[in-house]
């Protein structure tokens, strides 16, 4: 078998639509490659995970919020939630106090060691932005978060392509 200069093979059937850059795809391998290293590195410094420590910054900016605003705050479900709450409160990084008036409610607070573990974060957190924008002109950058911050609305809206109820989009209809 003869092989072919890579140039001169054509990605797809000339009829078919290009689909561009695969954004999903690559939206998804960044996100795993970003948080194992979070993770890694957390798990060293301070000994958390990137999901606990997202958790407790929100707790430290939302002090004495409930699980139910945890959950909207970090969008994960309540069951997610809870799990991630208790292995916190495990580790002495929060603790839960009952609401006075609805004895099914509790407020989440940080303790000394999760706002500690918080500082810890912030030079990590710090440092990982300004390695990941490196490469970037401040305008690049303004794209960058355009870019996110229109994925996170589009994916939200539940009349958006990306809902599940909304009509697919031509170019997805070949995955149906």
């Amino acid at each position: 078998m003869t092989k072919q200069d890579p140039s001169q093979i054509s990605a797809r059937p000339a009829s078919k639509p290009s689909r561009g850059p695969k954004l999903f795809y690559l939206l998804d391998q960044a996100h795993k490659a970003l948080f194992k290293a979070s993770d890694r590195r957390l798990k060293e410094s301070g000994g958390i995970t990137s999901a606990q420590q997202g958790a407790l910054f929100y707790i430290g900016v939302n002090d004495g919020c409930l699980l139910s605003e945890l959950a909207f705050g970090l969008s994960l479900k309540k069951s997610a939630i809870t799990g991630l709450v208790n292995r916190l409160e495990k580790a002495s990084l929060i603790i839960r106090l009952e609401d006075k008036t609805d004895k099914r409610a509790h407020h989440l607070h940080l303790t000394d060691k999760g706002r500690a573990a918080v500082s810890a974060a912030v030079p990590y957190l710090i440092s990982t932005n300004q390695a990941l924008l490196a490469p970037f002109s401040p305008s690049e950058t303004e794209v960058i978060v355009r870019f996110l911050t229109h994925v996170i609305k589009l994916s939200a809206d539940e009349a958006s392509p990306l809902s599940s109820d909304a009509t697919p989009l031509p170019i997805l209809q070949e995955f149906d």
